[in-house]
């Protein structure tokens, strides 16, 4: 409970640090508006160049504006990279990878896995955990919860 009432109240004082892990066609937007409330978000990705691009201030979404990118990296709101030690230091994870379907018209939950599995070499007791990915019920418990028991960290 101690940890509950301490990241509320770093998330109503805006000291919550928020990492956003995919910085796609959901996950980028919601970084950006995190970063507008007043946060401090690390966008993280696994693509290299969408990083590059991201750090020159160069949007490859088009509802996304090159200089709302650029304003918040230079308030230092929005830190964008590929080390994933990020989610140590951060107080709220939100998953934002694609699920694309497959032929038989079920999500692949292969970047789920993959981000869930990440993410769990670097969690610690407090944290707040967000599956934004479209997927079924039950991956949440299926899938993250059985990787966050391997870091250790076994509360729901």
């Amino acid at each position: 409970m101690k940890q509950y009432a301490l990241l509320k109240k770093k998330i109503k004082s805006k000291k919550a640090v928020i990492t956003v892990m995919g910085l796609g066609y959901v996950g980028l937007p919601i970084a950006l508006e995190f970063c507008r409330k007043g946060f401090k978000v690390n966008g993280l990705d696994t693509d290299s160049g969408r990083i590059e691009k991201l750090k020159k201030g160069i949007s490859y979404i088009n509802d996304i504006p090159a200089s709302d990118i650029s304003k918040e990296i230079k308030r230092k709101r929005l830190n964008i990279t590929t080390d994933s030690a990020v989610v140590s230091d951060s107080d709220a994870i939100i998953i934002c990878v694609p699920t694309p379907l497959r032929k038989i018209k079920d999500p692949d939950i292969s970047y789920v896995v993959a981000a869930s599995r990440t993410m769990s070499r670097f969690l610690r007791p407090g944290q707040l955990i967000i599956l934004e990915s479209t997927t079924y019920p039950g991956t949440t418990r299926d899938v993250i919860l059985p990787e966050l028991k391997k870091s250790g960290l076994e509360r729901e």
